[in-house]
């Protein structure tokens, strides 16, 4: 699991669930809202200019250089698409180094 600092209280953590993401919002270390999706959708989801993905309790942003982070339609923070991005290719890289052995 990664975990990103979005403020002094809340952190976004990110989890590996076979082909799906668990993308989990931590209130003082506590978990406080989650969303488990494909990570081909989540991928998709970066391809675009700007955009957001989710309805419900967490909804993720991106516009420009930053995905922002809301909960119950309040934003929370923001951290940098390229470090989220980043992460997602490490995953990527991965899985297919797993499916070819």
């Amino acid at each position: 699991m990664v975990v990103y600092n979005i403020d002094n209280q809340y952190k976004l953590a990110i989890e590996v669930k076979a082909h799906k993401l668990r993308l989990i919002v931590l209130e003082n270390e506590q978990e406080f809202v989650c969303r488990t999706e494909r990570i081909s959708v989540i991928k998709r989801f970066f391809e675009q200019k700007e955009g957001q993905i989710f309805k419900g309790r967490l909804q993720l942003k991106h516009w420009h250089d930053r995905v922002q982070i809301f909960v119950k339609k309040v934003m929370i923070g923001s951290i940098e698409r390229g470090i989220f991005e980043s992460e997602l290719n490490k995953i990527e890289k991965v899985r297919l180094g797993e499916r070819n052995t």
